[in-house]
């Protein structure tokens, strides 16, 4: 089971587009609203902590959000700015997470106020939140790693910075309509799975990103049509 529903992924989704186009923001605000946000939709979240890792090194983060009541963790790395994301912000979430969550018996340490504090973990996904949208070969590699991409949608030479497939599900969701073919909502269910997976899957099984860029580009061309979104 995922730890975000359709509707809670449109809220950070939203968020991320009211903050499009505004580099000033500050990226302490960005990633306090972001908090607030896991926050109201049952996370606890550990703000700009440092996290001990397997190599023994100690990782700054920005967001490290626990699923109240449960043991599944996101690790939220919260991005702003002007112009693009490249894929070296992608594999460098990923290196983090692969770092911080292979610990023996799956216990997580947290520091604050230099003190440790353990967690027991089951599951861990990764998650990028930007008010600046990822360059085509950046959002390629998070769907490819299985990091869910929160970006602005907009579309740009050759290239749509598409939102979510979890986002896709809240609109088919929300849109009243009773005639929408039922296999449609389970293969966008299963494309949500593979492009928002947890990070034990993701390091065993690397899936074609471009394959899943057009899967995605064609999910949401028929998304548009059925529920006439237009941003």
């Amino acid at each position: 089971m995922l730890p975000l529903a359709p509707s809670e992924c449109y809220k950070l989704w939203d968020f991320v587009n009211q903050c499009y186009k505004q580099p000033s923001i500050d990226p302490f605000d960005f990633e306090d609203r972001v908090a607030e946000i896991l926050s109201s939709i049952g996370f606890t979240s550990f703000q700009r902590r440092r996290v001990h890792g397997k190599s023994c090194s100690m990782h700054e983060h920005d967001i490290i959000a626990k699923k109240i009541g449960g043991r599944d963790f996101i690790l939220v790395e919260c991005k702003t700015g002007d112009g693009f994301l490249d894929k070296t912000h992608v594999f460098a979430l990923f290196g983090k997470a692969f770092d911080i969550f292979n610990l023996p018996g799956r216990r997580l340490e947290i520091r604050f106020n230099d003190r440790p504090h353990v967690y027991d973990f089951e599951d861990v996904y990764c998650m990028i939140v930007s008010n600046l949208p990822l360059d085509k070969a950046a959002f390629v590699c998070s769907l490819a790693l299985g990091i869910m991409a929160v970006q602005p949608y907009d579309i740009f030479d050759e290239y749509a910075s598409l939102p979510p497939s979890l986002v896709e599900s809240y609109w088919i969701e929300g849109c009243g309509r009773d005639d929408i073919d039922p296999r449609f909502r389970q293969d966008l269910s299963e494309l949500t799975r593979i492009t928002f997976r947890n990070l034990f899957w993701s390091q065993a099984e690397i899936f074609n990103g471009n394959v899943l860029y057009r899967r995605l580009e064609r999910f949401h061309g028929i998304v548009q049509s059925l529920v006439q979104i237009r941003r």
